[in-house]
């Protein structure tokens, strides 16, 4: 069957094509043509029947993602029901009195987990693979810690709870914790030091870019065989590298003595994210050529806060051990 094709020119006699059409055995279609100045042409289908043209859909589109969501460690606790958390931190055993063992970091997972059970309102603290520890009520409450304490034969389990604050305002989603259990007969102790909270979602963990934290600290250093508090004077940073999964942290020790800031050192660290997790953990090195470990993670959404344990030994800033958590700024 023979193909027609009709043109229409304007009058200036530039070629100008309104339309066309064709017909075939296979196609039956009306064509518009439309035409710039420049003679460039450009082809739109306005009506097709028949076989031999045809086009692909555009894909559906997939679903939104869901918002990672969240509530406070309060809100949390608040609510029906028993609550499960992982911690993060650092572990060693030690003699009363005496120096303390390796330490060993470990990032946020089951290393111990630490249970609300609501009917009770106490506390079942189960280090990984080992006896669950039973607290509550508190034994003593003060300020922003707070003491569980149970006796049983000879050993003595100590559970405490402190909340981190940041220009003296609580984090929201961060949570310190302490678990130490001695045999009282011969002062052989096993002690936990722990981050938990509500944790950054695996997903909702930045993929790209970089953050950095101000750290306040909770913890004590000994110096020519005098124990002194931290918490007062001492500071931190940390600073994390999403993209490689890299974090870097300096903490200054100063001593309160006195009433007076009185500096004992620095230590810096490097770690790297948990694959998989929000967790992280990593050595330690001092001013006085100490080392350490820390192990902590990232809590609340986007990775809004941090927080980890720390254990460091050094000539001076002995047996030093505490916490440190901020917030994105």
């Amino acid at each position: 069957m023979q193909d027609q094709l009709r043109w229409h020119f304007q009058p200036s006699g530039s070629l100008s094509p309104k339309y066309f059409v064709l017909r075939g055995p296979m196609m039956k279609c009306r064509v518009g043509l439309v035409a710039t100045v420049s003679l460039s042409l450009g082809l739109a289908l306005t009506a097709c029947g028949g076989g031999g043209v045809s086009s692909t859909p555009s894909p559906a589109p997939g679903p939104t993602p869901t918002p990672a969501t969240y509530e406070s460690f309060d809100a949390t606790l608040a609510k029906p029901g028993d609550k499960s958390f992982q911690t993060a931190g650092v572990s060693w055993q030690g003699q009363v009195g005496g120096d303390g063992g390796t330490p060993r970091a470990f990032p946020l997972g089951d290393e111990l987990k630490i249970e609300f059970l609501d009917a009770d309102d106490t506390y079942r603290v189960t280090p990984k693979g080992g006896t669950s520890y039973i607290f509550g009520p508190a034994f003593s409450e003060y300020n922003d810690h707070t003491q569980y304490v149970s006796n049983q034969g000879d050993w003595r389990y100590q559970f405490e709870i402190d909340i981190p604050k940041v220009n003296n305002v609580p984090l929201s989603y961060t949570r310190f914790a302490t678990l130490t259990l001695t045999e009282q007969q011969n002062l052989i102790y096993t002690r936990y030091r722990t981050v938990w909270g509500i944790p950054t979602q695996n997903t909702d963990l930045p993929k790209s870019g970089t953050a950095d934290y101000a750290l306040s600290l909770i913890g004590s250093a000994s110096h020519d065989g005098v124990s002194y508090s931290l918490g007062k004077y001492s500071a931190g940073t940390l600073s994390a590298n999403f993209s490689t999964g890299a974090i870097s942290t300096n903490l200054t020790f100063s001593a309160d003595i006195d009433g007076a800031a009185t500096p004992l050192g620095t230590v810096s660290g490097d770690g790297t994210i948990t694959s998989g997790t929000s967790g992280f953990s990593g050595a330690l090195a001092g001013s006085d050529a100490g080392t350490g470990v820390f192990g902590g993670g990232f809590f609340g959404p986007q990775a809004e806060e941090v927080g980890y344990a720390w254990s460091y030994d050094g000539p001076d800033m002995q047996s030093s051990q505490g916490f440190a958590a901020g917030s994105k700024h």
